[in-house]
């Protein structure tokens, strides 16, 4: 899943979430790879053309709303779920 947090016009912090903070972490290092390749990105369509690129597919997107930051008090989380080519 690529995850786009605090998406603003100035400012998006990406990242892919594929499962490497759980206990059985995922070992593939092409994820590792390209989650720091996104994190450099400043847009989502740049992360998902990338992201397309290395042989993925857009599936959905959902919202996620997280209590603490920003000015109201919470922030918005998109993510954006992926799966590979057949």
């Amino acid at each position: 899943m690529l995850l786009a947090d605090g998406l603003r016009f100035d400012r998006v912090e990406l990242r892919l979430d594929y499962g490497q903070k759980s206990k059985a972490q995922v070992q593939e290092a092409s994820l590792a790879a390209a989650d720091l390749q996104i994190q450099e990105l400043n847009s989502v369509v740049a992360a998902l053309n990338y992201m397309t690129s290395q042989e993925w597919e857009f599936v959905t997107v959902s919202e996620m709303t997280r209590a603490g930051g920003g000015i109201g008090g919470a922030t918005t989380i998109s993510g954006y779920l992926l799966r590979r080519k057949p």
